[in-house]
C-alpha cells in the first residue's frame, strides 16, 4: 500500500508577492511522503521524499517588489465608489518576511528533511460603498496580525518510531495469564511439601504464615514456637482443600507481658489491640509474682510498645505503629477518625463479623498520643521538674525567622546604624474568625483540656477571670465601614460558650505566637484582644521595635495603654512608645476613612516592604 502526499513549497512566494518564472523554471521542491505499514498492520512508517525543480534564487529586485494597494473614491451623491489599483513600495515588515522566505527556501534545496513553512495569509482588500467623502487607504494586508513562522527544526533529525506511553505496561499486557496463574496458586499450598512439617519433619503441615517470608507450611507445635517473638502476625489454616483464616491465639497462643520466670502470672483473655491492618483478640499473661514491686500493667504494656486504653487494668490497647500511622493518613491523606478505624476492622476480611467496638477508645489512645508526642519533642522528659514544670508556651514551635535576640540576632544588634534598624522590625498581626462557634453542650469540667497555656491557647483559668472581670463594652466606631464592630454585643452570642476565636500570628511568616489564641465570648471585644496581645508581648523582648497590624487598630489603640495598666500581673510587658508602630492590613485599609489611610498604611512605613498583614485572614 502507498499513500502520496505531495506538499509544495510554491505558494509562499505568491503570497509574499515575490514574482517567479514559470511552473516548469520556478524555484523551489516538491515533498513526497510515502507511507508503509507495519509488519503486524498496527503502525504506519513514513519516508520523505524529495523532488527539486531549477530554478533561479531570487534577487533583490524581488525583495523590493511593489506592494498592490487600492485608492477609493465615492461619487458625489455618495452612491458609488471607484476604485484606483497603485502599486506602493513595500514596508519593512513585507521586506523582512519576504527575506527569511527566500533564506527557508534556499535551505530547503540544502535539507529535505525539514518541514515546509506555514501558508501565509493572502491580501484582504476592503470595500466601502457608504463613505461620504474621498479617502486614501492603503491596506497591508493585514501584516501585523500575520502568524510568527515556525522555528527551523535541526538539520538531520529525522522523525522517530511511534511507540507507546508507557512501553512496560504495552509489553505487561501479554503477560496477564502469567500473573494471574502466579497469584492464584498462592490460594492452594503452591510449592510447599502438604506430607511432612518442614520444621519438625514429622506432623502434618496446616499453618501458613502471611506476613512471613516464603510461604511456607508448618504444622501447630512450629509454628507456635517461630511466631513466640512475632504475635501479631496473620496466619491461615489448610484443611486439605483450602485456606481458611485464623489466628495464633486459637491456636493456642498467649502473649507473654511479665517477666522471665515468672511463678504467678495474671491471664486475661481476648485482650483487644489495634494494629495495622488487623483488629487482634489475644490471650495475654501480666506478671503478678512478688518480684513485681508494685509495677503496672500499663508499663509493662507500654514497654512493649503497646498503648493502652485505660490507666487501671487495660483491656485494650494500640501499637505504636498504629498511632504514628494514623497521624500521618489525617495529615497527608486527611483521613477521617471513624474511617480509618472502620477500614482497619474490615482489612481482615469483609464478612461483616463484628469484633468488639473499640472506637471511643481509640479516640482517647490518639488525643493522649498526640499530647505525648507533643511533650516528648518539647524535651520534657529531660527536664528534673517533668511536666508540670513548664513554662507558658514552652511546647510551641517557634517561627525560625522572626527577632530572637540571643537566638538569631548578631550581638550587637542593637547599636545598628539608623538605615538597618528596619532590619529589626518585629511584624505581628492580629484578627478573630468568628465561624469558629461553640455551642454550651459540654464544660471545662467535664472536659478538660491537655496542654491549656502550654502552647497556642492562653491561660483559660486567669483569662476567664479577667473576662469576668470587665463589663460590658460598647464600642462605637468613629471610622466608618467597620463591620468587625458591629459584632461586639451581637445577640448570636446566646446559647454559645464560644462565638469566635482571636489570635495572633507574625505577619510575615504566619506562625502562630506562643498562647496567641483565645476564645471570644460576645464578638470581637476589647477586653479579649488585650489579654491576648499582652499573652503575646509578654514573651517577646522589650527592645525590638514592633509593627502590630490589626484591621480595626484605628479604633483599638485609642485607649489601648490605659486598658494595658489594668491587666493582671501575669501579662503585664514593658512596653517601650517609641518602639511601637500600628498599621491597618493593605486590603482592609481601602474601607476605613482618609485619615486612617494617611495614619496607618503600611505603605507609609519605612522598612515595610511588601509586608500587607493580610496573610492572618
Amino acid at each position: 500500500m502507498l499513500i502520496y502526499d505531495r506538499v509544495y513549497n510554491l505558494g509562499q512566494r505568491n503570497r509574499l508577492g515575490i514574482p517567479h518564472a514559470p511552473f516548469g523554471a520556478m524555484p523551489g521542491h516538491r515533498k513526497i511522503k510515502r507511507v508503509l505499514p507495519s509488519a503486524d498492520d498496527e503502525y504506519k512508517y513514513s519516508e520523505p521524499i524529495e523532488l527539486f525543480f531549477p530554478g533561479a534564487h531570487a534577487s533583490t529586485a524581488a525583495v523590493n517588489a511593489p506592494v498592490p494597494t487600492m485608492v477609493e473614491r465615492t461619487s458625489a451623491d455618495g452612491r458609488r465608489t471607484y476604485t484606483e489599483t497603485l502599486s506602493v513600495d513595500p514596508p519593512s515588515p513585507i521586506k523582512c518576511m519576504r527575506m527569511e522566505a527566500i533564506h527557508e527556501e534556499t535551505a530547503d534545496r540544502m535539507d529535505v528533511d525539514d518541514p515546509p513553512l506555514l501558508p501565509l495569509p493572502t491580501f484582504d482588500f476592503p470595500f466601502d460603498a457608504d463613505l461620504e467623502s474621498e479617502r486614501y487607504n492603503m491596506d497591508l494586508g493585514g501584516i501585523f496580525d500575520w502568524p510568527v513562522l515556525p522555528v527551523r527544526a535541526q538539520r538531520g533529525k529525522k522523525k522517530g518510531k511511534i511507540t507507546p506511553s508507557d512501553k512496560c505496561m504495552h509489553e505487561w499486557r501479554l503477560l496477564r495469564d502469567e500473573y494471574l496463574q502466579a497469584i492464584i496458586r498462592l490460594e492452594g499450598p503452591g510449592d510447599a511439601d502438604e506430607a511432612v512439617c518442614p520444621s519438625c519433619q514429622d506432623a502434618v503441615p496446616t499453618l501458613r504464615c502471611r506476613d512471613c517470608f516464603g510461604g511456607e507450611i508448618y504444622c501447630q507445635g512450629c509454628c507456635l514456637k517461630m511466631h513466640a517473638k512475632s504475635p501479631l502476625h496473620r496466619i491461615d489454616r489448610w484443611d486439605g482443600q483450602m485456606f481458611h483464616p485464623t489466628t495464633l491465639t486459637a491456636q493456642g497462643m498467649i502473649v507473654q507481658l511479665c517477666h522471665a520466670g515468672c511463678v504467678a502470672p495474671v491471664r486475661v483473655k481476648s485482650f483487644v489491640l489495634l494494629d495495622i491492618g488487623c483488629i487482634h483478640l489475644l490471650t495475654v499473661d501480666f506478671c503478678g509474682c512478688e518480684r513485681r514491686h508494685g509495677r503496672k500493667r500499663r508499663t509493662d504494656l507500654l514497654q512493649k510498645r503497646w498503648y493502652p486504653a485505660t490507666h487501671d487494668t487495660p483491656q485494650t490497647a494500640a501499637t505504636f505503629n498504629y498511632l504514628d500511622f494514623f497521624l500521618i493518613q489525617t495529615h497527608q491523606a486527611k483521613t477521617a477518625m471513624y474511617d480509618f478505624y472502620v477500614a482497619t476492622m474490615r482489612s481482615r476480611n469483609g464478612t461483616g463479623i463484628k469484633l468488639p467496638n473499640r472506637y471511643p477508645e481509640f479516640l482517647r489512645m490518639v488525643r493522649q498520643w498526640r499530647h505525648i508526642k507533643l511533650l516528648k519533642w518539647a524535651g520534657r522528659a529531660h527536664d528534673p521538674s517533668g511536666v508540670n514544670g513548664r513554662r507558658s508556651g514552652a511546647l510551641v514551635i517557634e517561627c525560625p525567622a522572626c527577632l530572637r535576640p540571643a537566638v538569631n540576632l548578631p550581638p550587637d544588634w542593637e547599636n545598628a546604624p539608623p538605615a538597618d534598624k528596619f532590619l529589626y522590625y518585629l511584624f505581628l498581626a492580629l484578627d478573630a474568625c468568628f465561624r469558629l462557634k461553640r455551642r454550651m453542650a459540654s464544660s471545662e469540667l467535664c472536659d478538660p483540656g491537655l496542654s491549656t497555656g502550654w502552647a497556642y491557647f492562653v491561660e483559660q483559668e486567669p483569662y476567664r477571670k479577667y473576662l469576668l472581670s470587665v463589663t460590658n463594652e460598647t464600642e462605637m466606631s468613629t471610622c466608618s465601614g467597620l463591620a468587625a464592630l458591629d459584632y461586639a454585643n451581637t445577640k448570636f452570642s446566646r446559647e454559645y460558650t464560644t462565638t469566635g476565636v482571636g489570635m495572633g500570628v507574625c505577619a510575615r511568616h504566619e506562625f502562630v505566637q506562643p498562647t496567641g489564641v483565645g476564645d471570644l465570648q460576645k464578638g470581637k471585644r476589647y477586653s479579649n484582644m488585650d489579654w491576648i496581645y499582652s499573652a503575646i508581648m509578654v514573651k517577646k523582648d522589650p527592645r525590638l521595635s514592633k509593627v502590630v497590624s490589626y484591621d480595626i487598630i484605628c479604633q483599638w489603640f485609642k485607649k489601648l495603654f490605659e486598658r494595658l495598666l489594668k491587666m493582671p500581673s501575669a501579662v503585664r510587658f514593658v512596653i517601650v512608645m517609641s518602639l511601637m508602630r500600628f498599621v491597618i492590613p493593605k486590603m482592609h485599609i481601602h474601607s476605613h476613612t482618609l485619615a486612617c489611610q494617611l495614619l496607618f498604611s503600611l505603605n507609609f512605613l519605612l522598612g515595610a516592604g511588601q509586608t500587607d498583614g493580610e496573610g492572618i485572614e
